[in-house]
């Protein structure tokens, strides 16, 4: 089990207040009048900087704030990184004990019944890939397909959708990790 370093802290607490001022700011920009423009921070730190218990502890911070659990989409472009993302955060993980009220699970294996159930939040671990290609034989691919098995729209319409049994939306946050040639 690691602990947070102090300049670590101090990263994850900047960005978790960001977003609480940027959410509660009664003059948020509006890109219509019905959808606002979302927040959007970067970190840049050094390889070894800790960049992901970092982000892993502002998105707890974050979650607080939210009145319904969140939908944490945690993606990277490389397998290898998504991989060794999702072995820290699982339970025994390294990065476990930031993120234990999280259920952590890869995109693919998501449910809509795991979106639907807004008390607890989730962790899904992908790769960009998972949203570049519409037509693709590998099952991890199709989140654009229908699972006639999971119901009668894809994976992709639950997740923009989000909502609970009791009908509320539940709060998007998006992660890419190793995101430096974004």
């Amino acid at each position: 089990m690691i602990t947070l370093l102090p300049f670590q802290i101090k990263a994850s607490e900047q960005i978790a207040k960001r977003y609480m001022e940027f959410r509660d700011n009664e003059n948020r920009p509006y890109e219509t009048r019905t959808r606002a423009i979302p927040f959007y921070q970067a970190l840049s730190a050094l390889t070894g900087g800790g960049k992901t218990p970092i982000l892993a502890d502002a998105v707890v911070q974050m979650r607080f704030a939210m009145p319904i659990e969140p939908i944490v989409l945690w993606i990277s472009k490389a397998k290898t990184v998504v991989d060794q993302t999702y072995a820290n955060f699982r339970p025994g993980g390294k990065y476990s004990h930031l993120v234990e009220m999280f259920s952590v699970t890869y995109l693919k294996d998501l449910s809509p019944d795991m979106i639907s159930d807004g008390t607890v939040p989730i962790i899904a671990i992908a790769t960009t890939g998972t949203f570049n290609q519409r037509e693709q034989s590998d099952s991890s691919l199709r989140i654009y397909q229908i699972d006639e098995d999971k119901g009668s729209k894809s994976l992709w319409d639950f997740l923009k959708e989000r909502k609970t049994f009791d009908g509320q939306r539940r709060d998007l946050i998006i992660v890419y990790d190793e995101g430096h040639n974004l």
